[in-house]
Parts: structure tokens; C-alpha cells; sequence
């Protein structure tokens, strides 16, 4: 493969952060956190669980797809896009940053694992 592919997701990688003031951020790879700041998310907490990060955060999978061949690269950033009600914060603001960031690391491919 040769293809370049970002990972977008909206498990919060920094919950310190107050809800009303977060925005699409981009992180290094090495910033991915072992847990994700997934309890105020809404989710089917009864039936599942957010314990395995690669169920909802597959970067070690794509990271295996790019040793592997399958793609050709993961993007150097991974990218948080906030769970807003906000149909204008999105279209104005956090999906243009996203759209930017894949942009500057010239990225194919945005898979987005929404939570």
C-alpha cells in the first residue's frame, strides 16, 4: 500500500480539559494516552466497556498494517474532533482544523472512530 492514513477520534485524550472548551486538537502518536478519557461519552456502558483502547483507537492495528505492507503509512498526528451539539462549531471550526492538520501531513486516508 501507499496510502497515508490519519486516525480521528472522539475519545477525549486530555479530560482535564472542561467539556465547553475543547476542541479538535491534533496530537504526535507518542501523545496517545494508554486510556482515553471515555466516562462522560455516551456509549453502552451495559454492554460494553472502553478497557481495551484498540477497540477504540486502533492505532497499533494500523501501525501493524503499515509494517505489514497493507497501508503505506500512518500520519505522524492523531487527531481528537470533540462531541459538540454544535452543527456551526463543527463546520466552521473543528472540521476545518482536522481537514487542515490531515492536509499538512498529507494524508490519503481520515478513518474516524467516533465513541
Amino acid at each position: 500500500g501507499v496510502s497515508r492514513v490519519a486516525l480521528i477520534s472522539t475519545a477525549v485524550p486530555d479530560d482535564t480539559i472542561p467539556k465547553p472548551e475543547r476542541v479538535a486538537t491534533s496530537w504526535t502518536l507518542s501523545e496517545a494516552p494508554v486510556s482515553f478519557g471515555t466516562q462522560e461519552l455516551s456509549w453502552d456502558k451495559q454492554t460494553t466497556n472502553t478497557n481495551d483502547r484498540r477497540t477504540y483507537f486502533p492505532l497499533e492495528d494500523l501501525l501493524d498494517a503499515a509494517r505489514s505492507g497493507y497501508i503505506g503509512s500512518v500520519a505522524p498526528r492523531f487527531h481528537f474532533l470533540p462531541t459538540h451539539f454544535s452543527q456551526r462549531r463543527t463546520e466552521e471550526h473543528d472540521g476545518p482544523a482536522i481537514a487542515k492538520a490531515c492536509l499538512d501531513d498529507e494524508v490519503d486516508i481520515a478513518i474516524l472512530v467516533p465513541l
